[in-house]
């Protein structure tokens, strides 16, 4: 156990020693804290964890020298291969690797960069996809699942996944979470691989996050709103408020900008109260600006594709 009073220099002003304490001798993880409370909460408990961190010790600071003083040598060779184009190994270059099965709709540009910009370089995502033309409709959706997921199943089976990535909230949520909860295990049995479902994963995180009120902000129009609003309040969910962009055209939903999608954020919740902010969508970019999202909300922020990282981290360490 980490005595906390020992690292309260680290500790930021916005909460108690009493929540510091909790959080330093916690298992919350980073992403989960920062949720919780903010980025700096998060960088510095994990400063605190660190046994081995040297900000934790005024004095190491006050030895430091440069490492062109001490190794000259070594940061000389460094340049020439950075020169070079070399790139570094980390840790995860070493473990063994884990493949990510990945089923989006046809029209979806940012899930997949989403997942292999933010998981460790030894998981490779593989992609099949559903055909989706036109706007995303309760129509267009139904078609997805009940006519192109099986065959895009049993593709990804095909590459003995690790894990399986249903990526398509608003279809997930189309005919509610006990539907959603059976598709998932139809996945798991088509592909061998356990399967995250966006609303499952998202659901899993609020809770986990013990959040009970949730403002919800998407892309979509009215009658893909209300089944978002199904699904939270059927799983235990108040939503006290939703709002969507109407985005017509269900590839335009990836033309909408970091930019916009925060003056959304900014425009839409002024004056609602809630415990945390859901956005809404595989095909929005909010990963890229998750951190300026939460400070635009004033609250925190769960978004479809953090929500899956999260579980595919999990699933892929149990499997480790």
């Amino acid at each position: 156990m980490i005595k906390s009073d020992s690292t309260l220099h680290l500790k930021p002003n916005c909460i108690s020693p009493e929540e510091w304490d909790k959080l330093v001798n916690g298992d919350l993880s980073f992403t989960e804290i920062e949720a919780k409370y903010c980025e700096e909460v998060a960088i510095n408990a994990g400063i605190a964890r660190d046994p081995d961190a040297l900000e934790t010790y005024d004095l190491s600071f006050a030895n430091a020298r440069p490492a062109d003083e001490v190794h000259p040598e070594w940061m000389e060779r460094w340049r020439q291969l950075q020169a070079e184009g070399r790139r570094f190994l980390t840790p995860d270059d070493y473990r063994s690797p884990k493949r990510v099965g990945l089923i989006v709709p046809s029209t979806n540009t940012v899930m997949e960069p989403d997942l292999y910009r933010n998981l460790p370089n030894n998981v490779t995502v593989h992609t099949s996809r559903m055909l989706l033309e036109g706007s995303v409709t309760i129509e267009t959706e139904e078609l997805m699942l009940d006519v192109y997921l099986p065959e895009c199943a049993r593709q990804v089976g095909t590459l003995r996944p690790d894990v399986v990535v249903f990526g398509c909230t608003s279809a997930g949520a189309l005919r509610g979470p006990a539907y959603e909860q059976e598709l998932a295990e139809e996945l798991a049995r088509a592909t061998g691989a356990p399967t995250i479902t966006i609303m499952g994963a998202v659901v899993e995180e609020l809770r986990r996050l013990e959040f009970n009120s949730v403002a919800v902000l998407t892309p979509y129009s009215q009658e893909i709103n209300d089944t978002i609003k199904d699904s939270l309040e059927t799983s235990g969910f108040s939503v006290p408020y939703l709002s969507g962009m109407d985005v017509r055209g269900a590839f335009n939903i990836a033309a909408v900008t970091p930019a916009e999608i925060i003056a959304y954020v900014q425009e839409q919740l002024a004056g609602v109260d809630s415990d945390c902010l859901f956005v809404s969508c595989a095909n929005l970019r909010s990963v890229e600006v998750l951190s300026e999202l939460r400070k635009a909300a004033g609250r925190p922020v769960v978004t479809s594709n953090q929500a899956v990282l999260e579980c595919v981290k999990r699933a892929i360490a149990v499997a480790v």
